[in-house]
């Protein structure tokens, strides 16, 4: 049998024949690593459902059908914005809030082409359960699409914070003023109605508040109850 040159000069030099095992790693980096594993893997699946959708409604006439299949794909977009912001935290999930809801209105902005003027965001850092945090993105996701759709290029002035473990997030649309009936006990589109079913599973509130018909405000507790 012949013996290769160079592996007879490393071991004379002392040097292993065979490379060093890997480092011994963690039980919090190997949590770490599966997490970005399975956060990455469901945001492939959420990218993938959503080209899908957009694929169908470019192949379809049909006006209101395709309108239909773009708003599926954008909520399905929604949903990525949320899940890319969950992290573990103290030993239990968490949704950023700031950053899932600045994700969320940029996603907006490209998709309507509205300029970053158009929306005043004032966006305290905090986090919530991710099921509570999830419906609130949703649900602001339903009404900033409901703007920027029927209006072009409004202005929204959006503000979410937390005060008594409770998340507050207010919107308002200077552009339009919203219809009267709109409330949590009764819808009038099927956005209206997903808002109202949302702040009813997240156990939140949706307030008009007083002299204001272009304003909403939902309050969520952050945490299940």
């Amino acid at each position: 049998m012949q013996v290769d040159a160079s592996t007879t000069s490393m071991a004379r030099k002392g040097r292993p024949l065979m490379a060093d095992p890997p480092p011994h790693r963690s039980l919090e980096d190997l949590c770490q690593e599966l997490e970005q594993e399975a956060r990455h893997r469901i945001g492939n699946s959420f990218q993938a459902v959503s080209a899908l959708t957009k694929a169908r409604a470019r192949a379809v006439a049909d006006a209101p059908t395709k309108a239909e299949l773009n708003e599926l794909a954008a909520r399905v977009e929604a949903f990525a914005a949320a899940h890319a912001n969950l992290r573990f935290q103290d030993g239990r999930p968490v949704m950023l809030m700031k950053e899932a809801i600045e994700s969320l209105v940029n996603g907006l902005r490209v998709q309507h082409e509205i300029a970053g003027e158009s929306v005043d965001l004032d966006v305290a850092p905090f986090d919530m359960d991710p099921d509570q945090g999830l419906p609130l993105v949703l649900i602001l996701h339903e009404l900033s699409a409901h703007s920027f759709k029927c209006h072009g290029a409004p202005k929204i002035c959006l503000t979410a914070d937390t005060r008594d473990d409770v998340a507050r997030l207010t919107i308002v649309d200077l552009g339009f003023h919203l219809p009267k009936e709109v409330s949590a006990a009764s819808g009038g589109s099927l956005g209206w109605d997903l808002i109202r079913l949302l702040v009813r599973q997240a156990g939140g509130s949706l307030l008009r508040p007083e002299g204001r018909s272009d304003a909403v405000e939902i309050t969520v507790p952050r945490h299940r109850r």
